[in-house]
């Protein structure tokens, strides 16, 4: 299938039916909207329809979050702040521990889950306890008892100065891949509690996300960002597609490209940071894309719950960018925040 281009919008076919896990991991709804505002170091609450800030909390160096399966809850990981070292190496300057709790309805702090001595909290994904996996800057992975609001458990994963970032599960809440500044995709067994094995990616991948189907992973590699598929349960990459659009800057700056799938499986959102660019992917066949310009370094995407608009947080520039997906077309933006990373409809 050829590319596709601003002149052809996608019509992708029905996607299969999300598994139960993945949609707990990829939320959405029309209650309200979650925010990270990594510049502005706060959590943010938008209102779902006109993105207009309700409230904030205070948070310095807030990165990701998530939402807990039921929508009551919001966990935020506050990262540290990261920056350049004396030697001009990127490193976490002022280290941070804390996942914060956050009641949705009353858009209030309810706890504060202390990780000490593990540092940088980031990647997060529940299973299917409703625990939550997170991964750390200090080269590990953790588990955190959501019922006792606690960090039980941590497991090193041997990757000095290479701590993952990303964090993805299967559908059946067994296995984990972690991804960062490592060259390998690390697959975690949730079960004997090791790095079972890698999957060789030379350079490293940018991200992890599962599709809905629970069998694949999207990935995109650093050395000249192609479109990678990973099978999940054949544990390796399975297809390699040349990425229309890529920008190939400094792979340790910012080749970062954020990825997300629509509420009904049929789309696939990727947005370039170095680029300013978002890409619209017919969820079925990834490689199958348009590229729209947006802003200055995107990174947080969000579908609409009935998937017909995706929102893109520029994070260099605090703006959201509207795109009506039918069209693959930017039709508004509105401001919002400082420069958010990361948000959610729940």
């Amino acid at each position: 299938m050829p590319h596709a281009t601003a002149h052809r919008p996608l019509n992708p076919a029905p996607a299969p039916t999300p598994s139960t896990l993945w949609r707990v991991n990829n939320p959405s709804g029309t209650t309200g909207m979650l925010a990270v505002d990594k510049v502005g170091g706060a959590a943010l609450f938008l209102d779902p329809k006109t993105l207009a800030i309700q409230s904030s909390i205070a948070i310095p160096g807030a990165h990701e979050m998530v939402i807990s399966p039921d929508h009551t809850l919001g966990y935020v990981a506050q990262f540290g702040k990261w920056g350049r070292n004396a030697a001009g190496i990127g490193a976490l300057l002022e280290p941070a521990y804390l996942i914060w709790v956050i009641d949705l309805a009353t858009r209030s702090v309810v706890d504060r889950i202390d990780t000490h001595p593990n540092v940088g909290p980031h990647g997060m994904k529940f299973d299917l306890h409703g625990n939550l996996w997170v991964t750390f800057e200090s080269n590990s992975l953790g588990l955190v008892d959501t019922k006792q609001r606690k960090l039980v458990s941590v497991w090193p994963l041997g990757e000095p100065q290479q701590p993952p970032r990303t964090l993805e599960i299967n559908d059946e809440g067994t296995t984990l891949y972690c991804t960062g500044k490592g060259d390998d995709v690390l697959v975690f067994d949730c079960q004997s509690h090791q790095v079972r094995t890698r999957i060789a990616l030379p350079g490293g991948a940018t991200s992890l996300t599962a599709a809905p189907d629970g069998h694949r992973l999207i990935t995109f590699d650093k050395a000249k960002q192609d479109l990678l598929i990973i099978n999940m349960n054949e544990e390796r990459i399975i297809e390699r597609h040349p990425f229309c659009g890529a920008v190939l800057s400094s792979p340790k700056a910012s080749r970062f490209v954020h990825a997300r799938y629509s509420p009904d499986g049929r789309y696939l959102a990727t947005c370039n940071y170095a680029g300013g660019t978002a890409h619209l992917h017919d969820g079925n066949h990834p490689q199958d894309h348009v590229v729209i310009p947006v802003a200055k370094g995107p990174q947080g995407l969000a579908f609409s719950d009935d998937s017909n608009k995706l929102y893109v947080a520029n994070h260099d520039c605090g703006i959201v960018t509207i795109i009506d997906v039918a069209s693959a077309k930017a039709i508004d933006w509105l401001p919002a925040g400082s420069g958010i990373e990361a948000f959610s409809f729940y």
